[in-house]
């Protein structure tokens, strides 16, 4: 596997990089663990919960209607409800250090949905990372990744649609709030303080038609999925997309979640916008 070094800086993204030379890390003992849903209420009931790797809510309407007769609506509770859904990568498997790496794949499973949605969830992610020299295998003590996502839940009837393809029923967002952890968390491989990494989450693969580093627009009616990628560094890497929320807290991406009834802003838009440039560059980075 070849080794990639880089040191790039460009007014929106700047990572700096120096690992010895060829580190190929093993990572394993990969778990995952849904945390503290928050719902949006429509009423006092929403029907959700957590499942294993699964987070769900809502529930499918369904109408019936005879001749002469108005149409009922019901909510049978068997009915496919929406959900988050988190595989992480088979492991174990190795990694260059500098070089992204798939960690896992986050699904949407996006259905219409009644009585509620998902309005914030955290996915705590835990692995160890090894190393293997001449003398013995170096493992570190588990590594915990707290993911925050804020669900935008778009309304399929009033208005216009908020994100593509603009088809009814309307597509909604996955978020990863940017104020999550997911930049140089330091860990120690052995005692002597000269094996020193940092891992960093660099968001959802952006290849995807609707999918950027921090967005996933998922489409109604439909299992969406997106691969979410990693890199292990020797040094700090920084990211302005973190300090962006330090300057411009109401970004939906640098809170706890969008308002019950969500509307574009320009600064959204903005923030968007340099989001898009940071990917390209991010691609050209770490291409293999």
């Amino acid at each position: 596997m070849k080794k990639t070094i880089f040191m790039l800086a460009i007014s929106v993204l700047v990572f700096a990089t120096a690992a010895s030379a060829d580190t190929i890390l093993t990572i394993d003992n990969i778990s995952s663990e849904w945390l503290n849903p928050v719902w949006r209420t429509d009423g006092n009931y929403v029907a959700g919960g957590i499942n294993g790797n699964t987070v769900y809510w809502g529930r499918d309407r369904v109408q019936s209607c005879s001749w002469g007769v108005i149409c009922t609506t019901t909510y049978p509770a068997a009915a496919k409800p929406s959900s988050y859904v988190w595989d992480s990568a088979a492991n174990p498997f190795d990694v260059d250090a500098e070089t992204e790496f798939e960690i896992g794949t986050f699904t949407h499973n996006n259905f219409e949905v009644y009585n509620g949605a998902l309005k914030t969830v955290t996915l705590n992610l835990s692995f160890t990372v090894s190393l293997t020299t001449d003398d013995a295998v170096l493992t570190s003590d588990p590594i915990n990744i707290f993911i925050n996502f804020i669900h935008d839940e778009t309304p399929n009837t009033a208005g216009a649609c908020l994100y593509p393809p603009f088809d009814k029923p309307c597509s909604d967002r996955a978020i990863i709030d940017a104020s999550s952890n997911l930049l140089n968390n330091y860990f120690e491989l052995g005692d002597d303080g000269e094996n020193i990494f940092y891992f960093s989450l660099l968001g959802f693969d952006d290849s995807g038609e609707y999918t950027s580093y921090l967005e996933f627009v998922t489409e109604e009616n439909k299992s969406n999925s997106a691969k979410l990628f990693a890199v292990i560094t020797a040094d700090e890497i920084t990211n302005p997309f973190v300090d962006l929320c330090i300057t411009n807290p109401e970004l939906e991406q640098c809170h706890n979640g969008p308002a019950d009834a969500p509307e574009p802003s320009s600064i959204l838009l903005l923030g968007t916008g340099i989001i898009g440039l940071g990917i390209a560059a991010r691609r050209n980075l770490f291409k293999k």
